[in-house]
């Protein structure tokens, strides 16, 4: 017989589930970057973010439909709602910066920085606004991460080049002004 913490998404009394959905959501979130960098030089940054979020409702609905909770949907008071609508918007407005960012510079680089201020805007405002001061594994986490991306984009961008050539590391200023813009309103939006 399982015990009530396995059932909620635990192993041997270690949570996993929402480890497995973070790593679910950014596999999903970095995969649909890079397939639409391509077209992000035709199409409008709005209709990119269009795309994005009609799929990402379409399969959170699936996802609901498939766990049995569909009917739950309806059910949801109205002041989350709200919070889910404005939240909402304010992604989608950082989603076209990004698409914008990324039409104007290497997605390796657009990317380190949006999501290198992203985690360390998000730390810092869980700090101030939510729980208060950060635990050693939070900063070590943030701190990884930053270098990590920045590890991938570097070896990224140094075999981009042409063989004997320097890779440009200077990024285009209105790229950089918005992949700040970015990393500030999807750290708004998850505030809500």
């Amino acid at each position: 017989m399982r015990s009530s913490e396995q059932a909620k998404g635990s192993v041997a009394g270690v949570p996993v589930l929402g480890e497995l959905a973070a790593i679910g959501s950014a596999l999903c979130w970095s995969t649909s970057s890079v397939l639409l960098k391509g077209p992000s030089r035709r199409l409008r940054a709005v209709y990119l973010t269009a795309y994005r979020m009609v799929f990402t409702a379409l399969v959170a609905v699936l996802a609901a439909a498939a766990a049995g909770q569909l009917d739950d949907i309806v059910h949801i008071p109205v002041g989350a709602v709200l919070i889910l609508v404005s939240s909402a918007a304010v992604v989608i407005v950082g989603d076209v910066a990004f698409f914008r960012a990324f039409a104007q510079d290497d997605l390796s680089r657009v990317f380190t920085v949006t999501t290198g201020l992203y985690i360390l805007f998000s730390v810092v405002a869980t700090v101030l606004f939510v729980h208060g001061p950060p635990t050693w594994l939070t900063v070590l986490g943030g701190v990884l991460v930053v270098v990590g991306v920045s590890l991938i984009s570097e070896s990224r961008q140094g075999a981009a080049t042409k063989p004997g050539a320097k890779p440009d590391r200077r990024m285009p200023l209105y790229a950089l002004m918005l992949s700040v813009l970015t990393a500030i309103l999807w750290t708004g939006a998850c505030l809500h």
